[in-house]
């Protein structure tokens, strides 16, 4: 007996299902390889799976490298976005989606790009995520923003009065730099009242020419002097343009007065800068010929049959020579960067005898050569100055080089350094040549030189004296040049205000034993191994017990049981950077002994703000000065 049933229908159903299924695969593939919008799968290790060819061709990967499992979120992301992405995770977990935000991800080829990312959990073990390149969108905000920036401090920064007056002259607006120059209320000047402020003998012609302007609609340009707040008459120079409403209808002018007084009662200064120039550069050719001439001459014999013989003898001058232009060119070139605003002082808390010391080993080639005695005073109690070592340094270097200088063979140099109230003092005196009494008020000018026939010392640039002014002035303090006249010597005293550790008390006592009797424990974190591996032999030729190690992690794990002194500490390292490592040994009570150190190429201020609230005690940046480190550590 057979039995049949008709399935036709179901048969029918059963392709129609099929088929709508095989559609819609097909467009969701189509929509996948959108050219627009980058879509990517993921695992819940952050690997991606998947990706379309609009994300392969967005990041600069293969669809080989997408299969070979060579793309993970992690790798692509930059080590300053990893706490974002930490966050746009914990999203993810919390509510199975990811709110659209921005970052940047590393391309195949290390450089970066811009995206706006958005994701969703599409079960326990996978989610997908969509990115949009916003590259030329960011890059087009940076323009704006930096042009903004830019126009923004062209107008903070200009000195010009700014002012517009209606079709009759009257006034309708002044900016409060012209208020605050004249001291007027603005409804005393308003609408006719400023013509009162204009110098009586230059009333007649401004105004004529400004009302013929009015009348013309034309441009307007006039010099007129007027009577300021303090009661000083100024010259100012006026430039106005007529403008109109949208409808073509003139509506008054618009103009700016530029302060020209400096300018007028500079003529004299330019003539004598001039001058100046010109001295310095005959100065400059002089001061080059002098070391060239015996390197010349020194050659000329190396150059000879049998000159070999001689290098030995001729080898120090020659190098003693070049040395000098090489100073030469290295105050040409500070001076250039400083006046340029290109120096970027990178401060700390400093011990000033570290300083001093540096600048007295770097001065005392020239202190012993011309046979001079150098006499050092200095306080028991350490003085620490908020400040950049190198650059303080430099300083004090210049000041010394110049009592050397200026002094005769034999003579005598003290350096004295005392706390005066809140300030530290420093004075480097000499019983040189002294200092002329009309030459006192601009030593500290650039290229100011006094020339003296007949007194046997070396001359310079007359530009050292001024990259001293400069740089104490970056750091907040005074120099002062004070001399009794012709050789009655001189005095050099510079002023720096002292750090709040200094006028606390917090200053560290100097050490009663050094730190390889105390064998103080150092750990080293850095990521780059060989940068460690150096940090460690230097650390340890301290005699000190130092452990490196080269990340987060392993930093987390290794102090529980070493209990480091010391913690020196790499910023920008990947995964777990050092401000993260940080904040999680300050939320460890039983580790508050412990003193963290950075030592990171991040130097700007936001840098060491973010290190200090992560609880870094001491931000230094590389390449650090070991001798500025070595006194940190050895002071715990």
């Amino acid at each position: 007996m057979n039995h049949g049933i008709d399935v036709t229908e179901h048969v029918k159903m059963r392709q129609k299902t099929e088929k709508t299924m095989r559609e819609a695969q097909e467009r969701c593939l189509t929509a996948f390889e959108i050219d627009t919008v980058g879509v990517i799968f993921f695992n819940k290790d952050n690997r991606i799976t998947e990706a379309n060819g609009a994300f392969l061709k967005m990041s600069g990967f293969s669809r080989k490298d997408a299969s070979a499992g060579l793309l993970r979120c992690d790798d692509l992301t930059p080590a300053e976005w990893k706490t974002v992405s930490s966050k746009a995770t914990e999203e993810l977990k919390a509510t199975g989606r990811i709110s659209p935000y921005e970052k940047e991800l590393f391309r195949k080829d290390g450089s970066r790009w811009w995206a706006l990312i958005a994701a969703k959990e599409l079960n326990d073990n996978e989610g997908v995520g969509y990115l949009i390149d916003i590259t030329e969108r960011k890059q087009a905000e940076q323009s704006l923003r930096e042009s903004e920036a830019r126009f923004r401090a062209i107008a903070e920064a200009s000195p010009a009065l700014t002012w517009q007056v209606d079709a009759k002259g009257n006034a309708v607006y002044l900016n409060q730099r012209f208020l605050d120059m004249l001291g007027i209320a603005l409804e005393d000047l308003m609408p006719t009242g400023w013509r009162s402020v204009i110098h009586p003998d230059d009333a007649p012609a401004y105004v004529a020419a400004f009302e013929q302007a009015l009348h013309d609609r034309a441009r307007f340009q006039h010099r007129v002097r007027i009577k300021t707040a303090e009661g000083e008459w100024r010259w100012l120079k006026s430039y106005a343009l007529p403008w109109f409403t949208t409808a073509g209808e003139y509506a008054g002018h618009i103009g700016i007065s530029i302060d020209i007084t400096e300018a007028v009662n500079a003529e004299t200064a330019l003539l004598y800068a001039d001058r100046c120039k010109d001295e310095f550069l005959a100065t400059l050719a002089h001061e080059l010929r002098n070391p060239l001439a015996p390197i010349a001459n020194a050659l000329e014999i190396i150059a000879r049959p049998g000159g070999a013989a001689d290098v030995p003898r001729l080898l120090p001058m020659i190098n003693r020579q070049v040395n000098h232009m090489v100073r030469l060119v290295d105050d040409l070139l500070e001076i250039s960067r400083i006046t340029s605003g290109k120096v970027e002082l990178r401060q700390a808390p400093t011990d000033l005898a570290v300083v001093l010391c540096n600048a007295v080993e770097a001065g005392r080639a020239q202190i012993s050569e011309k046979k001079h005695k150098l006499d050092v005073s200095m306080p028991e109690v350490p003085l620490i100055v908020y400040a950049d070592p190198v650059r303080l340094e430099q300083v004090f270097t210049n000041l010394l080089n110049n009592a050397a200088r200026y002094t005769r063979e034999g003579g005598r140099i003290w350096l004295t350094v005392r706390q005066e109230g809140d300030s530290a003092l420093i004075s480097v005196r000499d019983n040189g040549i002294g200092i002329l009494p009309e030459m006192l008020p601009r030593l500290f000018d650039m290229f100011a030189q006094e020339r003296r026939n007949g007194d046997g010392v070396q001359g310079g640039l007359g530009i050292g004296l001024n990259l001293v002014y400069r740089l104490v002035k970056m750091h907040g303090g005074t120099v002062e040049a004070t001399s009794e006249g012709e050789d009655k010597g001189s005095e050099f005293i510079v002023r720096l205000p002292l750090s709040e550790m200094t006028m606390h008390g917090k200053t560290p006592e100097p050490p009663k034993t050094d730190a390889t009797a105390r064998k103080l424990r150092v750990l080293v974190v850095d990521d780059n191994h060989d940068a460690a591996e150096v940090l460690v032999m230097l650390l340890e030729s301290m005699g000190l017990d130092v452990k490196g190690v080269n990340s987060g992690p392993a930093a987390l794990a290794i102090i529980p049981d070493y209990r480091p002194n010391v913690i020196l500490m790499d910023i920008g390292m990947p995964g777990m950077d050092g401000n993260e490592v940080a904040r999680c040994i300050r939320q460890q009570p039983q580790f508050d002994d412990i003193k963290l150190i950075a030592l990171t190429g991040w130097g700007q201020e936001k840098d060491r703000r973010l290190s200090h609230e992560s609880g870094f005690d001491y931000h230094l940046t590389k390449p650090v000065n070991f001798k500025v480190l070595k006194d940190l550590i050895t002071a715990i």
